[in-house]
């Protein structure tokens, strides 16, 4: 299993994706890298003309998203925030 395909996987297990929808997102994501540090995930997300880096914290998630326009980030604290971010993003 290559890292973009055990990168979904593990994007699918944290945030809940079902089966058809990571399908959609392996279609969308062209590069997708993680790694772990100290039990959190962070993962880089290279789809749809966009970079998303997405920072597992222990109160919730950080989020920043570059290109097609001005930089965006912030905090989400929940797993379904996240989940609509990255779903918005790659499907615009």
């Amino acid at each position: 299993m290559n890292t973009k395909e055990r990168g979904l996987a593990l994007l699918g297990r944290y945030l809940k994706f079902n089966e058809t929808e990571v399908n959609e997102l392996r279609e969308k994501i062209k590069n997708l890298t993680y790694n772990r540090q100290h039990q959190l995930l962070n993962f880089t997300i290279l789809g749809n003309g966009r970079v998303i880096f997405l920072n597992q914290k222990q109160d919730g998630w950080n989020i920043r998203i570059t290109g097609n326009g001005p930089i965006r980030e912030g905090h989400l604290a929940t797993m379904e925030s996240v989940r609509r971010n990255i779903w918005s993003e790659l499907h615009e």
